[in-house]
């Protein structure tokens, strides 16, 4: 546990030493079937293999800064810039969707409505921004919603 208040969860370590730190007034807010949730997510992440998919993506973009510019005649700069633009793009979205599988996956453990209901306290205070590697809680229920449809 820790007393930052703008820490919520959040997964440390590795899936041999797993570690979750948990926010003392988040965790106090949480029910046990919420905190099921937010643990079952937060393992996903030392557990889901993410560093590897976000590699598979970002090394052949990577390839592609550095290496196409040299065969093409645009100025390197142009080129650089565009690309080094959907490196950051595609790690932006893989992350963001990275927490949506994360959701579902924790969400295996309770019901739809305990992982709606510990995401909206997650959000409590929290300032939505636009260029953020969390997806939205409107989009996060959604995709709840979407994932267990005949869960009540």
């Amino acid at each position: 546990e820790t007393g930052n208040k703008k820490i919520k969860a959040c997964a440390r370590g590795t899936a041999k030493n797993p570690k979750i730190i948990f926010g003392k007034d988040y965790l106090k807010s949480l029910t046990s079937e919420e905190k099921l949730f937010v643990a079952g997510h937060e393992f996903h992440h030392l557990n889901g293999h993410e560093i590897l998919y976000i590699m598979i993506i970002v090394i052949p973009m990577a390839m592609v800064v550095f290496y196409i510019p040299s065969m093409l005649h645009v100025p390197d700069e142009i080129i650089r810039t565009g690309l080094l633009g959907a490196v950051i793009g595609g790690m932006c979205f893989t992350r963001r969707s990275f927490e949506s599988i994360a959701d579902i996956s924790g969400a295996s453990n309770v019901s739809k409505e305990n992982a709606i209901s510990a995401l909206k306290k997650a959000y409590v205070g929290k300032e939505e921004k636009s260029f953020y590697l969390h997806p939205s809680l409107k989009a996060r229920i959604k995709n709840l919603e979407n994932y267990y449809p005949q869960q009540k």
